[in-house]
């Protein structure tokens, strides 16, 4: 179990079942990543920092000691709060955003198009007008946006990896579209040669702010 949020609610579900809980894991110390934590250490799950058909990544940012796990044998990413859907995670209690930009670039390289993104929260109404408030010619987003009109968001399988690469505007940092409009809302990247990470800083305070 990874993250748990209810550990009562957990150990209900596993008893209906018929499932061991084995573990806990976490991906960092928030408390709504660990909440449910002591009732499941209680009734004797242990608390595990690595599991045999897991492997563990350090994705420093929204919190310096984040961890995220992947699947051995199946694309399956747990990124804890480092991504979500057609977004990233804040900064804003005890993070950095230059550092998660680098985890985020350093994802490009460990992450396949088939990956499937499992996120901790459900943001993707909000973080979906958000990009196409950067990027209003994006049809993909704008349709996806639009199809929430009729479907519940947490309901919806969750992205690939390849699917956030199209809609995430924080994985779009080369699109002129987007390096313009960034420029029209942040005086300080109006002139001058901008990096990816300072666009990067620059769309995280905006989304900070939306």
């Amino acid at each position: 179990m990874i993250d748990p949020w209810d550990g009562e609610d957990l150990l209900k579900w596993a008893a209906q079942e018929k499932v061991k809980l084995t573990g806990v894991l976490n991906t960092h110390s928030h408390h709504d990543h660990i909440r449910g934590n002591q009732v499941l250490i209680d009734a004797g799950v242990p608390l595990l920092t690595s599991a045999p058909m897991l492997t563990s990544h350090a994705v420093p940012g929204h919190t310096l000691d984040h961890v995220a796990f992947r699947l051995h044998d199946a694309p399956h990413f747990f990124p804890g709060d480092t991504l979500f859907q057609a977004g990233v995670g804040n900064c804003k209690n005890g993070g950095d955003p230059g550092v998660l930009y680098r985890t985020v670039a350093q994802l490009q390289t460990l992450l396949t198009d088939e990956t499937v993104i499992h996120v901790g929260h459900d943001y993707l109404a909000k973080n979906l007008s958000f990009a196409l408030h950067l990027e209003p010619n994006n049809q993909t987003v704008r349709e996806r946006l639009q199809a929430l009109d009729t479907q519940v968001s947490y309901e919806l399988p969750p992205h690939t990896w390849g699917e956030e690469q199209q809609l995430n505007p924080f994985l779009r940092l080369g699109v002129p579209e987007i390096q313009q409009r960034l420029r029209e809302l942040n005086p300080d990247l109006a002139s001058g040669a901008t990096s990816d990470e300072m666009l990067f800083r620059a769309l995280r305070s905006l989304r900070d702010h939306f």
